[in-house]
């Protein structure tokens, strides 16, 4: 009796340790299997992404790119009045994936900033120098179909430095695949390129405006 009851206390063990052995390998399969899911699925979207560049106008313009920047009176204290030959800002946006990209939507937007400071015994007495935002601009893009290796280039804006500095963000850019950004990162920032070559104090109340 003793003898059939150890059998028995054996065989249920061995048979429980079997399940829990097959149990440990189901699970791991599971595990192995999302992964090479998830990188495969990863692997076979379009790659988007984006950057900006600043180019030389070669007397081209269009009043269409700078519709909003024509509603802005720069004449008023905070804008340069120094300009310099006009530049073209870019936004580009490429595919480096092997499959196509549809139905793109990129959310982008503008901040124009203008000179901001605070006088101190009088009007040549400047202190504080700082640039605040003044006006932002939104602008929605849409493209069907974005090829693999391929890019399209959207024309921000003619800039001849009508302002101190601005940025350009971008708010969101997906696909019907996948979305590539959802949070807001900034990524260019124009500045008036005297800034950089301020010679002295008259120069520099031109650049904020006084």
């Amino acid at each position: 009796m003793v003898i059939v009851i150890e059998n028995i206390e054996f065989l249920f063990r061995k048979l429980l340790n079997e399940k829990i052995i097959t149990l440990i390998i189901s699970i791991l399969n599971i595990l192995i299997a999302y992964r090479v899911y998830r990188f495969t699925k990863k692997d076979v979207n379009p790659k988007l992404s984006v950057k900006s560049t600043f180019e030389d106008s070669e007397n081209e313009y269009s009043k269409s790119v700078n519709k909003e920047l024509l509603e802005i009176n720069f004449e008023t204290r905070g804008f340069p009045k120094i300009q310099h030959n006009t530049k073209l800002w870019k936004l580009t946006i490429e595919n480096n994936g092997e499959l196509p990209a549809t139905n793109v939507v990129l959310d982008y937007s503008i901040t124009i900033k203008k000179g901001d400071f605070d006088f101190g015994i009088d009007e040549a007495d400047i202190l504080n120098k700082r640039f605040i935002d003044y006006k932002t601009i939104n602008r929605t893009e849409k493209f069907d179909y974005i090829a693999p290796d391929s890019k399209k280039v959207l024309k921000v804006l003619y800039i001849q430095g009508e302002f101190p500095c601005a940025d350009l963000k971008v708010k969101k850019l997906k696909s019907d695949e996948i979305t590539f950004i959802k949070k807001e990162i900034k990524i260019d920032t124009y500045e008036h390129p005297e800034f950089s070559m301020i010679v002295d104090g008259p120069h520099e109340r031109k650049l904020f405006g006084i």
